[in-house]
């Protein structure tokens, strides 16, 4: 839960497909820390005995396989640390043996298809698509229950609906808009049983940014990304001692920034983007995240005829 927006924004933004045969690839790395989570009721803040530090490196493929539709893979490699691991509140104080010891290693592999719906170049208003995704956390499961997680270790299924529009400004320049929206049935550790809920529960999301290039080369514009798990328990009554404590949690959290592009005409892009917490509860409230990345995107390669 704590990591799941690390790398938003990185790749696959938005609505677009990829056209028949072309790819894109986008390797990218976010830097993320927080030190402090609040509760669910009073959203009274609650000092962690520990900043945690998290290191994501990303890469993502996508690939055009017909006319409007595309598939894309996200392999993460995550590596999650405690600064103060030898203090009392991560050893003699801790719930588990294992609150603050490192984790590192695969996260989360996203596998998607998307198809667009819409298209704003047969002269409909905006672009609309529809993916259908999964994730995948099984290779960290049994460390699921430290405050150093890398997710909360099982198989999501979602829908992920996204809208937007791009457009000229002046004889060089260009503007994007997009929003996206995205609910994700989690498989649980733990069913639902009696008045108990599933545990993880299931979660809704959504990010959305404007993107205005002034020159064509450059880019730049403001972010927000939002997350909720539906049900579960607050973290002063979560059993944090147990592998499925923070698992159990219920939560949302916002946050809000910017990204800055450079774009080269054969197909090169740096992004650059910077989150913040401006919302949370059950989470941590002072999340920052930096993320840096750079895309190639390749075009289907033509096969020119052989001269007679």
């Amino acid at each position: 839960m704590i990591l799941t927006l690390l790398a938003t924004a990185l790749a696959g933004d938005g609505p677009w497909t990829l056209a028949a045969g072309d790819t894109n690839v986008f390797v990218g790395v976010t830097s993320l820390r927080f030190t402090g989570f609040n509760d669910g009721v009073e959203r009274t803040p609650i000092a962690l005995p520990t900043a945690i530090v998290a290191t994501d490196l990303r890469a993502v493929v996508t690939r055009g396989l017909v006319r409007g539709v595309e598939a894309e893979a996200q392999v993460p490699w995550r590596h999650v640390r405690a600064t103060q691991s030898e203090s009392p509140g991560c050893t003699t104080d801790a719930p588990r043996p294992d609150f603050c010891v490192t984790s590192k290693g695969l996260a989360d592999v996203v596998l998607k298809v998307k198809g667009r719906l819409l298209d704003e170049a047969a002269l409909r208003p905006l672009t609309v698509s529809l993916a259908l995704a999964t994730r995948i956390g099984e290779a960290y499961a049994d460390e699921r229950g430290r405050l150093t997680k890398r997710g909360d270790g099982q198989v999501d299924v979602g829908a992920q609906l996204s809208l937007g529009r791009t457009g000229a400004l002046g004889s060089q320049g260009w503007y994007q808009v997009a929003a996206t929206g995205s609910y994700f049935y989690r498989f649980p550790h733990q069913p639902a049983v009696d008045d108990q809920p599933k545990i993880p529960s299931d979660e809704v999301g959504g990010d959305g940014g404007f993107v205005v290039s002034p020159r064509g080369w450059w880019s730049v514009g403001p972010l927000v990304t939002h997350f909720s798990k539906l049900r579960g328990y607050n973290v002063t009554a979560a059993p944090l001692a147990t592998l499925d404590g923070f698992a159990s949690l219920y939560g949302h959290q916002t946050k809000v920034g910017g990204r800055i592009g450079i774009h080269s005409a054969d197909g090169f892009t740096v992004s650059i983007s910077g989150l913040a917490t401006v919302f949370a509860l059950n989470n941590p409230y002072d999340t920052t995240a930096i993320s840096v990345g750079v895309g190639w995107y390749r075009p289907k390669r033509m096969v020119t005829p052989a001269a007679p």
